[in-house]
């Protein structure tokens, strides 16, 4: 049982490699286990990557997530945490302008 999310993360796609090293390590890859990964170029000619999780547990407590997160805080980013109920629990983005938008 638990509360489950719909978890969207972009990054920098020379971020993710190191991403996977750091999440691989940890007893449940959440970085192997995404349901969907992504490759996208934005508008600044950058590619970037996207990892969607469904209904995964996404508590900030879990060595899993905690790893993720501590990762990102130093890197452009873009997160996004849907409750179960539909509702908006976590957005965190850097302030880099356009992040929202490929």
């Amino acid at each position: 049982m638990g509360y489950y999310s719909d978890v969207s993360l972009v990054l920098k796609k020379d971020d993710f490699p190191r991403l996977q090293a750091l999440s691989s390590v940890c007893k449940s890859d959440y970085v192997a286990y995404a349901d969907d990964v992504k490759t996208f170029t934005r508008r600044d000619g950058k590619d970037w990557v996207q990892l969607i999780w469904a209904d995964v547990k996404w508590y900030p407590e879990f060595d899993e997530v905690k790893v993720i997160l501590d990762f990102i805080a130093g890197v452009p980013h873009e997160l996004i945490v849907r409750g179960e109920d539909g509702d908006l629990d976590h957005e965190n983005s850097t302030s880099l302008p356009d992040m929202f938008w490929a």
